[in-house]
């Protein structure tokens, strides 16, 4: 499962009040999800075939 969380990225402190309940879309990320296996896959072939140093 893929999943993102929203975090405080701007400067100086998060604002507080009716400013903390403003947070912005969180991505929808099921479009992703077939790629994912693929994806892994192919990423530990490469990380397994990879020589140890």
């Amino acid at each position: 499962m893929i999943d993102g969380t929203n975090q405080w990225q701007g400067s100086g402190f998060r604002p507080s009040g009716d400013q903390a309940d403003l947070r912005p879309v969180v991505a929808d990320t099921k479009s992703l999800r077939p790629a994912l296996v693929p994806t892994m896959r192919r990423l530990m072939k490469v990380l397994t075939a990879a020589p140890a140093q």
